[in-house]
């Protein structure tokens, strides 16, 4: 995973199932999500990211092609097999990790690696307005532990980005409370129905799920068809290159939300939470989708 979590390798032998103190969807998901949406992320470009993100955005200017990318890549295994899926696209590995990246095998012509955390390309290719065609997230760090709720993608501020630039989107992971929560969070943020289920891949496209498959862990994936970023009314060519609105600024997602405003003293509420200068109250989260599994 390219979020910062520790460097994790497949290890010979059996891999043992997630263990965690959460039993069921983190009851506090559905106020992170809502509190992402009303305080975005202002966080500055690192001053690493433009080095890093150089090779990504001129191969693009040079080759303008739909992107698929694969955050969180490893080793690259993935990134081979999905230019293979993909022949059109630009089909993008992303990782953090030197190490792992050190170990890809040589990459087809119409894919690449990329040593950067994955959050800066998303938020990249946001600001730029490059066509994403697919998304996949393949075993990303579950951060099984319950205080670790806002290190997973979907708690992440930077799922704000994730779901701004439209595409299909694949995860899949072997916590099948993960995917649960994921899947809640697609459907929070934009409105669109998000498949979950047991998968049983006939041949492994990575070294995780090649480990996993060899130890006899339930598989679980989500898929989900996310809308494309709309376009805005002052644009007609759609959003400028370099536009920084926020996804929710202009109507990305389709998600309808209800203001009820409620006047108490000298105070208005909406949605929960407070207009005035003193710090906000949040509601109670909603119960958490439920979920039926194909089999």
């Amino acid at each position: 995973m390219s979020d910062g979590s520790p460097a994790r390798g497949p290890a010979a032998g059996e891999s043992r199932a997630v263990a965690s103190d959460q039993a069921a969807p983190h009851p506090r998901l559905g106020s992170v999500l809502a509190r992402h949406r009303a305080r975005p992320s202002e966080r500055p470009w690192p001053a690493h990211a433009a080095a890093a993100l150089a090779p990504l955005a001129e191969r693009l200017g040079s080759e303008p092609r739909p992107l698929v990318l694969d955050s969180g890549c490893g080793t690259a295994e993935s990134t081979a097999w999905l230019a293979t899926r993909h022949p059109d696209a630009l089909v993008v590995g992303i990782d953090q990790s030197a190490h792992r990246l050190a170990r890809a095998a040589a990459m087809p012509a119409n894919a690449m690696t990329l040593r950067a955390r994955a959050e800066d390309v998303w938020r990249l290719a946001r600001e730029r307005g490059w066509p994403v065609a697919a998304h996949y997230l393949l075993y990303p760090n579950p951060w099984p532990k319950q205080r670790h709720l806002m290190r997973r993608w979907h708690a992440h501020p930077a799922m704000a980005d994730l779901v701004a630039f439209g595409g299909a989107l694949e995860l899949r992971t072997n916590w099948r409370i993960y995917a649960e929560e994921f899947a809640h969070a697609l459907t929070w943020w934009c409105a669109v129905p998000a498949g979950v289920g047991r998968w049983a891949p006939r041949c492994a496209v990575s070294a995780f799920e090649r480990k996993y498959l060899a130890s006899g862990q339930r598989l679980y994936r989500v898929t989900a068809t996310l809308p494309a970023p709309r376009r805005r009314h002052d644009e007609p060519g759609g959003r400028a290159q370099g536009s920084s609105a926020r996804p929710w600024a202009i109507s990305v997602c389709s998600i309808s939300v209800l203001l009820k405003p409620i006047r108490t003293s000298s105070r208005m509420w909406i949605a929960g939470t407070t207009l005035s200068g003193r710090r906000a109250k949040r509601a109670r989260p909603s119960a958490l989708v439920s979920t039926s599994y194909s089999q």
